[in-house]
Formats: structure tokens, sequence, C-alpha cells
């Protein structure tokens, strides 16, 4: 029979690949050119441009607070995604992903995507559960650091 404690450690290993793989695919999005199919991080620059043009026009927020969050949002989605993956530093990479969520749904907002800001409410949700379990991390670089 398997223990509590186990199912936990493994439920919030899922949990932590889950968001990994969520935040790692994010950024992929952005990387991956629809028309060459090309993955490379200079296309960043284009989705950037594109992005904060759209949204410039979407909302009320103006281009010089626009443009940098678009030029910084797919590395820290790689590297929140990166470090929930190895489970390093989970803790701050979960704390990071709820603000990421929470900041993503203010542009939602301004363009009134209640049912995108709906679904991130669960996956801000799932977050916070996360934090609270993070004591599980068992499975993680976070673990074996701890114990040499």
């Amino acid at each position: 029979m398997i223990n509590n404690d186990s199912n936990k450690i493994t439920g919030f290993l899922i949990l932590r690949l889950f968001f990994a793989q969520f935040w790692l695919l994010q950024c992929f999005g952005k990387i991956f050119d629809q028309e060459s199919h090309v993955v490379a991080w200079r296309n960043l620059t284009i989705w950037s441009a594109h992005t904060t043009e759209w949204f410039v026009k979407q909302t009320i927020l103006p281009h010089w607070v626009v443009s940098p969050y678009t030029l910084v949002l797919p590395y820290f989605e790689f590297l929140i995604g990166l470090l929930l993956l190895i489970g390093l530093k989970t803790r701050n990479a979960l704390i990071f992903s709820a603000l990421l969520i929470i900041s993503l749904n203010a542009g939602l907002l301004l363009q009134l995507k209640h049912d995108t800001v709906a679904m991130n409410t669960i996956y801000l949700i799932a977050i916070l559960l996360a934090i609270q379990w993070e004591n599980y991390n068992q499975w993680s670089l976070d673990s074996f650091l701890t114990k040499i």
C-alpha cells in the first residue's frame, strides 16, 4: 500500500512538471515562426514588435509600457519553465509563475478577455496550491542539494 506522503510527493512532481511544460511551451510558441517553421531566439523580437503594436491598439497602455514587457516575457517563461523542470529554486519559480499570471491577467482584462482570465485564474489557484505543497518537492534538484 502506498502511503499518503508518497502520493503527495508524486502529485507535486506531476503538478511541477505540468507548469514546467506550460511555461516552456508558452516560450516555444513565441520563438517558433509559423511561416518559415524556424525555431530561433531572434524570432522573439519579431513577436515582441507585432504583439506590442497590436496590444497598444487594443488597450489604453502606452508603447513604452508594453514594449519592455513583451521583450522580457518569453525569457521569463523560459526561465520559470526550466527551473520548474529541474526542480531548482522551485518555490521562487512558483511565486514568479503566480505573479506572471497576475500580470498577464491585467493585460487580458484591459482587452475584456474574461474567458482567458477565468482559465488563467484556474492556473493561478493551481500554482497557489503548489506553493502550499512545496514541502513535498522530493524529486528535485532542490531536494538533492539540501541532502549534500
